[in-house]
Order: C-alpha cells, then sequence, then structure tokens
C-alpha cells in the first residue's frame, strides 16, 4: 500500500523525475548532471573507499530514489584497480537508481590512464593548480583518452578574484570537459567559509548549461548549498563530513552494535540528508 502511494505520489510529478530501466546500466558523470543541470538540482557524490561506505551510499540513494555518484581516490587503486573498479560495478548494478562511478586522479598523467582504465565511468582530472594554459592541454589530453573509452571527464579551474566570462568559456569549451569544478568557496575576514553566490550566477551566466561541481563543503552553511545547487551546481562532492558522521556514530553507539554495522548507519543518515539538501531526492521515476 505504501508503495502504491508513493510510486502515485511520483507519477503526479512526472517533469521533475528522470524514467529509469528496471535494470540499471552504470551512469557517467556526464549524464546525470546533464540531467541535474537541465531540471535545477544537484547530485551527491560520496566519497567512497569501504564496502561499509559503497553499500550505505547505495542503500541511501535507492531509499530516496535519487541518482548517485560514487567519487574514489586514486589512493584506493593503488593494489588492484581493475578488481576494485569491478566490485563496484557488481554492486551498483544491483542499485535501483542511476550510478556513476567516478576517480579522483592523483594529478599524474599515468594516474589518470590508469584511472580511465580500471573500469570507472568518469575521472576528476585535477589540474587547476597549473597555469591556464597547462592546465587546457593537459586536460584535453586526457579527455581525449577518456572520451575514446566513454568515460566522462571532470574539469577543475581557478577563477581568481577577477572574473572573466570568456576565459571561462574558452576552459571548457578547448578541453572538451564534460563539468567543470570553479573556485566559488571564498573565506570571510573572520575565516568562516562561504560560497560566492554572486560570481557563481556570472559563472551559470557565462557557461550556459555546462554542468558546474563544488569542491569543498566542509563547513559551509546547509542554507548556501541548497541555495548553489539551485543556481547551476550539478554535482557536490561530500567527503569529510560522511567520514565524520559514521565515526561519530560509532562512538555515540559503541556496544549497541557492531562497529561495521555502526559505521555504515551514520554515513546513511548523513548522506541522505546530504541528498535531500542537493535536491535529489525523489528525482527518479520508479518502474
Amino acid at each position: 500500500m505504501l508503495r502504491k502511494h508513493f510510486c502515485k505520489r511520483l507519477y503526479s510529478r512526472p517533469q521533475k523525475l528522470l524514467k529509469v530501466r528496471r535494470e540499471i546500466v552504470l551512469g557517467t558523470v556526464a549524464s546525470i548532471t546533464a540531467r541535474a543541470c537541465k531540471d535545477g538540482y544537484a547530485v551527491a557524490a560520496a566519497n567512497v573507499g569501504s564496502s561499509i561506505e559503497v553499500c550505505a551510499a547505495l542503500e541511501a540513494a535507492s531509499e530516496l530514489h535519487a541518482p548517485l555518484i560514487l567519487d574514489v581516490l586514486q589512493q584506493n587503486l593503488t593494489s588492484q584497480p581493475r578488481e576494485f573498479c569491478a566490485w563496484i560495478t557488481a554492486m551498483c548494478r544491483h542499485a535501483s537508481v542511476p550510478v556513476a562511478l567516478n576517480i579522483d586522479d592523483d594529478k599524474s598523467f599515468a594516474g589518470a590512464i590508469s584511472a580511465i582504465t580500471c573500469g570507472a565511468t568518469s575521472i576528476m582530472s585535477h589540474r587547476a593548480q597549473l597555469d591556464f594554459e597547462e592546465n587546457i592541454s593537459q586536460t584535453r589530453r586526457i579527455a581525449d583518452i577518456a572520451h575514446a573509452q566513454g568515460v566522462s571527464v571532470e574539469a577543475a579551474i581557478n577563477i581568481g578574484d577577477e572574473f572573466d566570462g570568456e576565459r571561462l568559456e574558452r576552459f571548457v569549451a578547448e578541453t572538451g570537459a564534460d563539468c567543470t569544478a570553479v573556485g566559488i568557496r571564498r573565506n570571510a575576514p573572520d575565516n568562516t567559509p562561504y560560497i560566492d553566490l554572486e560570481l557563481l550566477a556570472k559563472v551559470r551566466q557565462a557557461l550556459g548549461s555546462h554542468p558546474l561541481v563544488l569542491h569543498g563543503t566542509l563547513g559551509l552553511s546547509q542554507e548556501q548549498i541548497a541555495a548553489a545547487c539551485t543556481m547551476g551546481i550539478s554535482k557536490v562532492n561530500f567527503s569529510k563530513e560522511l567520514k565524520a558522521a559514521s565515526l561519530k556514530t560509532v562512538v555515540d553507539h559503541a556496544g549497541e552494535d557492531t562497529p561495521a554495522n555502526l559505521m555504515k548507519s551514520g554515513f546513511k543518515a548523513k548522506l541522505s540528508e546530504l541528498i535531500r539538501l542537493c535536491g535529489s531526492e525523489g528525482r527518479i521515476l520508479l518502474p
């Protein structure tokens, strides 16, 4: 009865929902963020490094009928990258929602190639520390290789204090990136972090429908994150807040369950909260 009622409620809002097949195929960040950008919400990208975190993330997204991006650090792929990615891929195919497997490369070309060939569907190419021209050159080289393998690419660029829309447009056009992380996080005089929403609005206007990514959410207010997700941010990376919630649950409820179950519970609860914050809850149409 509850499922029937929920399905009826979802079907009453088709303009906000994404129809999926009963059998879920691992998606890319490009496909997932393109839909999010079009419909005005963001997708939570959970940093995962263990089976506990992967299972918790998949359960949270499935229960909330929300798309999901799993971010994996390159350092977690040092021993058996193909086996690790194959295991995550198998888990994702049992999910009831679209999931993308995204590898955060280690800023080296070898690391990027490893990420592209290990079985992931997307790669984050962090070259923002380089000068503008070199960033374009290296990101383009990686994008050409990745796209030939059906892998999407997230680029990163530091905007700086002076906004230059034409420079941003050129970066996106010449790198071939599918989505881009832009530096819109700032610190107030008292070092309180905040999102420069005025700058985000300018970036959105300059880049049109190109999906934008928000990094470094720790310490930001929920109100600002939620606002950014309605102003053009299509992917939000979450890491430290998830690990902290997982550990806190283990400490606060020690002895009530196994540490593994408590870690999973804390991670899942926090990610569920963040999925709602991004506005992606209920975006998947039930079969």
